[in-house]
């Protein structure tokens, strides 16, 4: 089985989480809101680094990470429908500037409310997150 390893960045700011919407039918989970997560192979193997990058690249804004916190492990059908084995590496990461731009596989950029997370289909890993981050 394949295995991916992601340094995923829940993205804060005041009372709120950056959370992207992928185009309709996009796979693994379809109509969902996403939090971002950066392959950690190769060359890119810094968490931070990785996350700031992409984070950089999808949205337009910078991000700084405040907190590194635990892993969390899924099996799941990836982009392309293969069985893979997915370990994440969880983090907050907190807006420091610049200004939302969509960017080629987003369909929205949206800051969610921690008040207003129930109301958003959000995927099973982030959603699992952060009801563990926000109950501590």
């Amino acid at each position: 089985m394949k295995t991916t390893v992601l340094a995923v960045c829940h993205i804060k700011k005041v009372d709120a989480f950056l959370f992207r919407k992928k185009p309709d039918g996009s796979l693994p989970y379809k109509e969902t809101w996403y939090a971002f997560g950066a392959p950690l192979d190769g060359d890119n193997r810094d968490p931070e680094l990785a996350i700031k990058t992409l984070v950089k690249k999808q949205t337009g804004v910078d991000v700084a990470i405040s907190e590194t916190l635990w892993w969390d492990v899924e099996t799941k059908p990836d982009n392309d429908g293969v069985e893979t084995f997915f370990v994440y590496l969880h983090s907050i990461a907190e807006y420091v500037s610049g200004d939302l731009q969509l960017s080629a596989g987003i369909e929205k950029l949206e800051w969610i409310d921690t008040n207003n997370l129930q109301n958003y289909d959000i995927v099973p890993p982030s959603r699992d997150f952060l009801k563990r981050y926000l109950k501590d």
